[in-house]
């Protein structure tokens, strides 16, 4: 409990404002040196700002100020790894539905965390045989004069995999994991298209391949989604009880809270995003 509303002070002492597309914090005075940097001789379990506490805090505020279109939790089995997957929505890799994974260690935040896909991804920053995301841009921009990564790691990083699907100055890069997709795109950019569409085409194909160790999990249309369609229906139907915008949306929200809970009280855990996002998406 003591923990606990250590993290909540954190939390409270700071604002988020958003200008110009850039996410500009205000903290309070050092608290992430305290959370990065525990005494000397402290266990780090038992000291209440370790690596955990951290990453608990930048999952937090990731959810509340990420880029849109992509979806990150923690793993089930241990908070050093964070599946991902993001939904791409136009530009060359429009439609494309591209898993990916974090991988932090006990050093974070003096140590960048990895970034893999477990998607086919053709791209020029993407080892085409292991997956491996290159994120030496981000870290430089990261990286203060002192060679210490600063504030706001994980949202930035997040973005920066985001933006690579829509930004073409990523896909002129020669120099890094897949060179021979840089080129391609130089020098043949129709053919460079096609290879990218073959990736998103896969990704799609393959959605409902889902490792055994994610905690982001396919699954299909289902009862589900038939379930959450006939209680949106009802509630927009209401005309007298719930007579304003706001009540529909709480009734909704308390109503899909309690059937999510019982259905991952009843998968064991299987958590099934994709059916739930579509239809979202759709209305």
């Amino acid at each position: 409990e003591k923990r606990l509303a250590q993290r909540q002070q954190i939390l409270h002492s700071q604002t988020m404002s958003s200008k110009k597309g850039k996410i500009h914090k205000q903290t309070a005075s050092g608290h992430y040196d305290q959370l990065a940097k525990p005494k000397a001789g402290d266990n780090a379990l038992a000291h209440p700002f370790d690596v955990h506490d951290l990453l608990l805090l930048e999952h937090t505020l990731l959810q509340k100020f990420g880029p849109g279109g992509v979806f990150v939790f923690p793993s089930f089995e241990t908070f050093l790894r964070w599946h991902g997957v993001i939904f791409v929505h136009q530009g060359l890799y429009k439609n494309a539905i591209f898993k990916f994974h974090l991988t932090f260690t006990e050093k974070y935040p003096e140590k960048m965390p990895k970034v893999g896909f477990d998607s086919e991804v053709y791209h020029p920053l993407v080892n085409p045989s292991t997956g491996e995301l290159d994120t030496s841009e981000v870290e430089r921009q990261l990286r203060g004069a002192n060679n210490l990564l600063g504030e706001g790691i994980t949202i930035r990083l997040i973005t920066f995999v985001r933006d690579i699907f829509y930004l073409s100055k990523f896909f002129k890069i020669t120099n890094s994991k897949h060179p021979t997709a840089g080129r391609l795109f130089m020098e043949k950019p129709e053919e460079f298209k096609r290879s990218c569409q073959r990736s998103v085409n896969r990704s799609v194909e393959n959605q409902y391949n889902n490792s055994s160790m994610s905690s982001i999990l396919f699954t299909k249309d289902g009862e589900q989604v038939e379930a959450i369609s006939k209680k949106l229906k009802n509630i927009t139907d209401e005309k007298v009880q719930l007579s304003t915008e706001k009540q529909k949306k709480d009734e909704f929200v308390r109503w899909f809270l309690k059937y999510f809970e019982e259905l991952i009280a009843s998968k064991e855990n299987q958590l099934g995003i994709s059916a739930i996002y579509y239809f979202l998406l759709k209305k």
